[in-house]
């Protein structure tokens, strides 16, 4: 098999990307990355075609759809990728995916909804039962991960992510209100920039207090509602899923959700507008093997960018009641662009704070707030209005004038970092827009997740051993793995 890769990729590539540009310049961007990864790859004599086609898949749909990159960049990154998941953890299933957009109004509220499913159907199939013929065979159900993404994001951020985790097999749900999803859009004119910055900052206060958790976990629960009666009644695509295998993923703000459903005590506050009472006492939802009072059938949850906030007290008290599996993904840089929490190490207090038992931590080594969100290869501009807020605090060299402050802009902390969720807080945008994330990094994660489904959906020991056993050795200096 390893004699016929160079001739395989290019044929497969066009099969196996979903959602990509077409016409000329997609195929010839197509081949560019087929040669690149053939390079790659070619002399890793036990990958075999269907293992790579996860790496291969959504390397190039982000390469085709991520923006202008120079040639050097797509074959560096396709090749970093490629050796590292060639290396990395193969999960139990690959195949192509389909993908279906869904806007709802939930509780008076629009919600956007983007749902991935495998095209085809999983290798695993289901026991008959005696005098069941293979055709008449129900189609198995599909292991769900809801995925929430952060402040400002629409459904369909957290591509990277969301794309592999549904190629290996799984159903993948995003779901975003439009108010969050809108949430960050401001003008671009100088005249507003500071009250515009000072208005996003106040909002993302808002966002992550008690009252926007509550929300948005009762917002949550009425549409998950929704999609299970939905597929209770046999409707398509929604009877495909099972909802007794679910995990959920978050990143940011969408993390600081997942935490809460699956457990976090919190103080239970009625959301203005829904009830005038109000309740001091906390609540809490404890995970239990068959998931949570807030969403039966839990089975983990994945927290991107995990957001605490220590002022409100011990991690411990807090966190005690999360009893399902969780794995915290977090970098070294992975500083808060609203301006909340101080360091980026505080991130790592979630899973401190967790009682032992299948709690992974993930730490990408230099890894940054856009590497975590999983929306590219490589770090977006930050928003313009943002940019001009920076220059006018004196915090950022003008991008348009290299000269200007020596081409480098300061590191400073504090309000004026306050960010959109699609950059690193900290970081000077001239050093960081465009810069390429390390392709060990996007492997690692993307590596650690699917084991991490692996065991918490399909109970699989191998990925379990792969977990604590190899997965420290495999990262090497890339990323630390801590587990309890």
């Amino acid at each position: 098999m390893p004699s016929r890769m160079p001739r395989l990729l290019p044929r497969l590539l066009p099969r196996l990307l979903p959602r990509v540009a077409t016409g000329p310049a997609a195929s010839r961007a197509t081949n560019r990355i087929a040669r690149a990864v053939t390079g790659a790859v070619t002399g890793a004599g036990s990958l075999v075609a269907t293992r790579l086609a996860l790496s291969v898949s959504v390397l190039a749909t982000s390469l085709l759809t991520g923006g202008c990159a120079t040639f050097n960049g797509e074959r560096l990154q396709a090749q970093a990728m490629a050796r590292a998941l060639s290396r990395g953890y193969q999960a139990q299933e690959q195949s192509e995916i389909t993908a279906r957009d869904f806007n709802w109004v939930v509780r008076d509220e629009p919600v956007q909804l983007t749902l991935l499913t495998p095209t085809v159907s999983p290798a695993r199939k289901p026991e008959l039962a005696p005098g069941l013929s293979p055709t008449k065979a129900p189609a198995p159900l599909l292991p769900l991960v809801i995925y929430l993404p952060g402040l400002g994001e629409p459904a369909s951020a957290g591509r990277l992510w969301r794309e592999a985790w549904a190629s290996s097999g799984l159903a993948v749900l995003s779901v975003q209100p439009d108010a969050l999803a809108q949430a960050l859009d401001r003008p671009t004119t100088a005249a507003s920039v500071a009250a515009q910055a000072d208005e996003v900052q106040t909002l993302a206060h808002a966002a992550f207090a008690l009252d926007g958790i509550v929300k948005r976990r009762a917002l949550l629960a009425a549409t998950l509602a929704e999609a299970r009666r939905l597929g209770t009644s046999g409707d398509q695509p929604w009877a495909r899923l099972d909802f007794t295998r679910v995990i959920l993923a978050g990143f940011e703000l969408g993390a600081q959700t997942a935490m809460a459903v699956a457990g976090e005590r919190i103080e239970e506050r009625a959301p203005a507008g829904l009830s005038g009472s109000r309740s001091a006492s906390p609540t809490s939802t404890a995970g239990t093997s068959a998931g949570t009072a807030a969403l039966p059938g839990l089975r983990g949850v994945i927290a991107l960018s995990p957001h605490v906030d220590i002022a409100r007290g011990s991690v411990r008290e807090r966190f005690a009641g999360v009893s399902v599996p969780v794995l915290a993904i977090t970098g070294t840089e992975d500083s808060d662009p609203f301006g909340i929490i101080n360091a980026a190490s505080v991130r790592r207090a979630v899973w401190l704070g967790m009682p032992p038992g299948d709690k992974y931590l993930l730490v990408a080594n230099g890894g940054n707030h856009a590497l975590i969100a999983g929306n590219g290869l490589r770090n977006p501009p930050p928003p313009p209005w943002l940019k001009l807020q920076r220059r006018l605090d004196g915090t950022l060299a003008d991008e348009s004038n290299p000269s200007s402050n020596g081409g480098q802009g300061r590191r400073t902390s504090g309000p004026s970092m306050i960010g959109t969720g699609r950059i690193a807080a900290g970081d000077t945008a001239d050093l960081v827009a465009n810069r390429p994330f390390d392709g060990r990094h996007l492997a690692a994660i993307m590596s650690v997740s699917r084991a991490f489904l692996d065991l918490t959906l399909r109970e699989d020991s191998i990925a379990r051993e792969w977990l604590t056993r190899n997965a420290r050795g495999w990262l090497g200096d890339t990323a630390q793995l801590e587990a309890k």
